[in-house]
């Protein structure tokens, strides 16, 4: 299992927020798994990155 770490940035208004993003590089069919607190526009912009 290979991890790979990047950076970005959530608005929260009119701020701006770093957060880590955490990847899983592994062969096999693509998905997408959210951890923590999702609400559900997480989980509406998790089917949108998919399409």
């Amino acid at each position: 299992m290979a991890l790979a770490q990047v950076w970005g940035v959530v608005t929260t208004g009119i701020m701006g927020v770093m957060v880590k993003v955490e990847v899983d590089v592994a062969q096999g069919l693509p998905s997408v798994g959210v951890v923590g607190l999702a609400g559900v526009s997480v989980t509406e912009a998790r089917w949108r990155a998919r399409s």
